[in-house]
Formats: C-alpha cells, sequence, structure tokens
C-alpha cells in the first residue's frame, strides 16, 4: 500500500467517452481527460455501482468524478452520474 493519497474532484460535462478514458469539462471551462481502470465504479444516482465502468459513462451527461493522479495522469476512481436536470413536461 502507497499509505495517504490525494484525490482529485471535478463535477462537470461528459464527452469524448471511450472504453479507456472520457473528458470532464466543468462550469469554469475547464477540460480534464480521465483514465477508466478495472477500478472504476461508476454510479447512476441513487443506483448501484457497476463494473466495467466504460458502459456506463456517456456524452452529454453530467457527473462528479473522484479519483488520483499517478505519473501525470488523472485515473477515475468513482463516477457519480446527476440524474436528468431537465424540468418535467
Amino acid at each position: 500500500k502507497k499509505g495517504l493519497q490525494p484525490l482529485d474532484l471535478q463535477r462537470g460535462t461528459i464527452s469524448n467517452a471511450t472504453s479507456g478514458s472520457f473528458t470532464l469539462t466543468d462550469a469554469s471551462n475547464t477540460a480534464q481527460t480521465w483514465a477508466v481502470s478495472p477500478a472504476t465504479k461508476v454510479r447512476e444516482r441513487m443506483g448501484k455501482a457497476g463494473n466495467p465502468a466504460s458502459g456506463s459513462i456517456v456524452d452529454g451527461e453530467t457527473a462528479i468524478v473522484i479519483g488520483v493522479t499517478t505519473d501525470g495522469t488523472l485515473t477515475a476512481r468513482r463516477v457519480i452520474v446527476m440524474p436528468d436536470s431537465q424540468p418535467a413536461t
């Protein structure tokens, strides 16, 4: 084990989602590319975690990502996909 490891956190909109990575752009227009690993868990808001993660990460969704930086690479550990924020009709 490595001991304490700082966590990275970002909330934004998903784009460029592939099986190995995705880009998250936050409200300040900062875009960061996150790697997806076998340890990445994706949670639909109020749902159960699923694995593999890449199947649930979809362009255009809003998400909160928690992960770590190793050798300059951001790796997502948890992706929480937020519910649709469009008003009900």
